[in-house]
């Protein structure tokens, strides 16, 4: 039961990682500027939502994916550096989850 939770928080982690990367790549470029309006906060928030939907994703497509004949491991977290190294581990599912959800079902 607690490998699942950990699962769960790592694979949320890495979807919220994975969709907000790029607003922390515009507020290095951008904080400084006086004339910067800010984050979009409605983007902002579906972005947000969508990491958070693509981490419980990979997490209920894990069992699909083992029955299908293509496993992925499930992550080892025992201290805070595997943690780390487990959310950025992830980010392939992810990739491949996003990629599946939004951009075959979705159509974007």
């Amino acid at each position: 039961m607690e490998s699942i939770v950990v699962f769960l928080i790592v694979a949320t982690l890495a979807g919220l990682t994975w969709t907000l990367s790029g607003y922390l790549a515009n507020w290095r470029k951008n904080h400084k500027n006086p004339e910067w309006g800010g984050f979009d906060l409605k983007s902002l928030r579906n972005d947000a939502i969508l990491g958070a939907v693509l981490g419980v994703a990979v997490v209920v497509i894990q069992p699909v994916s083992v029955a299908l004949g293509t496993p992925y491991d499930v992550p080892v977290v025992v201290d805070f550096n595997s943690f780390i190294g487990a959310i950025f581990g992830m980010y392939p599912v992810v990739a491949v989850v996003d990629k599946f959800l939004v951009g075959f079902i979705a159509g974007k």
